[in-house]
């Protein structure tokens, strides 16, 4: 689990909690990072990955766009989780569950 802590029962990382503190900025840092993550796996890892890549990318594209957002963003980060959703589709790939 990579909550830092919860919150009506669900947990909040660094993306939610980076964007309620720096809004706007917070959501474009860790959204850089996620773009950083998607092109590493692109440049990276085998073809059937990368067919993949545009559900990786689109999860992380989403979270960016409506975290913009002011308050609903927020909201948005701790629910949709988007890094959560990839590093399960990398997991799912390689069988590592």
């Amino acid at each position: 689990d990579t909550s830092w802590f919860r919150v009506c029962g669900n947990g909040v990382g660094a993306d939610g909690v980076v964007g309620m503190i720096i809004p706007e900025f917070g959501d474009i840092l860790t959204s850089m990072v996620n773009f950083w993550i998607c092109i590493r796996i692109y440049s990276g890892f085998d073809d059937g990955l990368k067919k993949k890549w545009f559900t990786l990318f689109f999860n992380f594209a989403l979270d960016l766009m409506v975290g913009l957002v002011p308050v609903l963003g927020d909201f948005f980060d701790i629910y949709w989780k988007a890094n959560i959703k990839n590093i399960n589709i990398v997991r799912k790939h390689y069988a590592l569950d």
